[in-house]
């Protein structure tokens, strides 16, 4: 038998990387996405629902970055990073890693504008000399 898939559903996330403080900069950020789903409905009346984390670099000067995920199935999105952080007047980077929950931001969106792309702004500041705080907005 032939499957044919009639829907695929997805949205765009966009997470964009900020300094929260002026005296940092962020030279390198590697991510994980974690609890993204696609779905996809079939002609035979199923789903398939295709759970994995998202790997990640961003490598945009802009420090953005974008997925075609689903909007319907965010059970736990959460954001790990691990980033070379500089600081001002230092030539030194220094890897910090951190993590956020997205869930709470994007059902906020979806509630009040649930046909537009997900725009995540996410804050990095210093909070120890091994991890940065992460601070979601919209």
């Amino acid at each position: 038998k032939e499957i044919i898939p009639v829907e695929v559903k997805t949205k765009l996330l966009e997470l964009v990387f900020r300094p929260k403080e002026e005296n940092i900069t962020i030279d390198k950020i590697k991510g994980t996405l974690d609890g993204a789903f696609s779905s996809i409905d079939l002609a035979n009346g199923k789903a398939l629902k295709d759970e994995s984390d998202l790997f990640f670099d961003v490598v945009d000067s802009d420090k953005r970055i974008k997925f075609w995920v689903s909007d319907s199935l965010y059970e736990e999105s959460v954001l790990s990073l691990t980033l070379e952080v500089g600081e001002e007047g230092s030539d030194d980077t220094v890897v910090k890693t951190g993590r956020a929950n997205l869930h709470n931001a994007i059902k906020a969106i979806q509630n009040t504008k649930p046909d537009d792309p997900i725009i995540l702004y996410v804050d990095i500041g210093n909070l120890s000399s091994e991890k940065v705080s992460l601070t979601v907005g919209w």
